[in-house]
């Protein structure tokens, strides 16, 4: 890859509404050599939140990004360009302070995709993307909140690609690991026994219903052996309601995908929509 197509990242602390609060963005410009848009278009964008949910996305070199800014990525059927993307280092993330990080106790599921939404228009009245062709992917706790984001926001982005995304945060609670026990306690704001009506609400798998921008490819991209995240409850539910989607399995994968032939083909299912 030509050294002038890496995207040398440029850091914005945004802030924004309604409280003034800070979001923190690494935005990945286009290649310079594309050129697929009208003059003085805006580009489309690429949002890609992180997992944890309290983890952090550094600016540090990352081939994923580049897949996509490299190419121009077309996703032939939404007739989206991806020639730019953005990392949201949203309220709750690690490296900014624990005051920061805190943010998300009691608010996950809100705090999150608002900070991705509201990140998208500020970069959009900046005349770096175009909010109106934003697309946003997700993996695992990060999946949630594109899922989130599908059920309660439907028409903030023009498409979603959960992978593997958390949907039923009373199961997940069931199934986390000793180290993170109390963890959903601690982002739900209380536990499921003080306020269950708020478990349900934030759990994408009560809210199909309420999906109305489209999923990418509408498939679910899942590893075989994944017990961290019951992908098929959600998709028997889309169905229920008489949405279209896929669960596509992974043989020989878990939560996420390590082997070299399965990341090709998740590639693959990306090019393809």
């Amino acid at each position: 890859l030509p050294a002038s197509y890496i995207s040398a990242p440029q850091y914005f602390a945004l802030t924004l509404p309604p409280d003034g609060r800070t979001c923190h963005v690494n935005y990945y410009p286009k290649n310079p050599n594309y050129n697929g848009g009208l003059p003085g278009e805006k580009p489309p964008v690429l949002v890609l939140i992180h997992g944890g949910p309290l983890y952090f996305e550094s600016a540090n070199l990352e081939w994923t990004k580049h897949f996509f800014t490299s190419r121009g990525h077309l996703l032939k059927y939404f007739n989206l360009n991806f020639v730019c993307s953005i990392d949201v280092n949203y309220g709750g993330s690690t490296g900014f302070g624990r005051a920061f990080r805190e943010n998300l106790h009691g608010k996950w599921g809100l705090l999150d995709i608002a900070d991705a939404h509201r990140s998208v228009l500020q970069l959009d009245a900046l005349g770096l993307v175009d909010a109106k062709r934003a697309a946003v992917h997700g993996e695992s706790a990060d999946g949630y909140s594109v899922l989130q984001i599908a059920t309660t926001l439907p028409d903030a982005f023009a498409v979603g690609a959960p992978q593997c995304g958390i949907n039923d945060m009373g199961k997940l609670d069931q199934i986390l690991h000793k180290f993170e026990y109390y963890l959903c306690d601690r982002l739900m704001g209380r536990t499921w026994e003080e306020c269950e009506s708020v478990w349900r609400e934030r759990s994408p798998v009560y809210h199909a219903d309420k999906i109305r921008v489209p999923l990418l490819n509408w498939e679910f991209l899942q590893g075989e052996d994944d017990t961290v995240i019951p992908a098929q409850q959600m998709v028997e539910t889309i169905k229920a309601q008489g949405g279209k989607v896929d669960l596509v399995l992974f043989p020989g994968e878990g939560h996420g995908w390590r082997q070299a032939p399965c990341w090709r083909r998740k590639w693959c299912f990306s090019m393809r929509s």
